[in-house]
This record gives structure tokens, sequence and C-alpha cells, in this order.
């Protein structure tokens, strides 16, 4: 299995998982410590990816559950986001 950033399905999502993953949003970005993402109506997967495209963090999640990034050093990620039913959506995210 690929430890990098390497998944060409994100960008061929079907027209509706499109809109939903436009409806999703991020914050605080920057952040210190927690990471919050918001209008998921649906359990998803989070994969957080270091500058470097390796993976730095990976959890399923609940719609309400928030990312804690503190243990992680500070510098640029990028966090991709796929809900159960296909949507998917990159973020880039600043930790302070």
């Amino acid at each position: 299995a690929s430890h990098y950033i390497h998944d060409a399905s994100c960008t061929q999502a079907a027209a509706f998982d499109e809109v939903e993953a436009n409806l999703w949003t991020v914050f605080p970005n920057p952040t210190r410590q927690f990471l919050v993402v918001q209008g998921l109506e649906s359990d998803f997967v989070a994969v957080l990816y270091d500058s470097g495209g390796r993976v730095a963090l990976q959890r399923k999640l609940q719609c309400s559950e928030s990312l804690d990034l503190h243990s992680l050093p500070v510098g640029i990620y990028y966090l991709q986001i796929r809900s159960s039913r296909g949507a998917c959506r990159y973020f880039k995210v600043i930790r302070e």
C-alpha cells in the first residue's frame, strides 16, 4: 500500500457527490490542536498528508467528530475527506 498521495478517484466523483463535497468546511485553519469538519451528513475517512505527500494521520470518524492534530509537527498538510457515499475533497491545512 502506498503511503503517498495517489488517489485519482477523488477527482472523478459523480455530480451529486461533488455538490455534497462542496458543502464541507474545515476550521479553524490555521489550527494549533483540533480541526473540525463541518457539513458532513455521514461517517467519513480523513487522511492527512504532510508536505512531502506521506500519510501523517488516518482516521474513520463520525460526522460530529474532530481531528486532534496536537501531536503533529508545525507545518502545512493536505487533508483528504471521503464520505461513506464516495464524495471526496482535499483541504490545505496549516498546523501552527
